[in-house]
């Protein structure tokens, strides 16, 4: 909602440029998915917006299953 210790207006400006830049396709990945392939992404330091885009399998003969997982532990370095 805001950044601590910055007034409003000047909160809004760089949370405003921050979301814009993290929108940008050079900052994206597309995992090509294969036959026993898993993808992991720490979202402690990442932004990660899971794209549910593989249905129908297209034919491949495998089932994608999309789990999230939990982690208890240090701050990310």
């Amino acid at each position: 909602k805001s950044i601590v210790g910055m007034d409003q207006e000047g909160s809004n400006k760089l949370l405003n440029l921050l979301f814009k830049h993290q929108e940008r396709l050079d900052l994206t990945c597309r995992f090509r998915w294969s036959k026993n392939a898993v993808a992991i992404w720490d979202n402690r330091s990442v932004i990660h917006y899971a794209i549910s885009d593989f249905y129908p399998n297209r034919g491949l003969g495998y089932k994608r299953i999309m789990d999230r997982v939990a982690i208890k532990g240090d701050r990310p370095f």
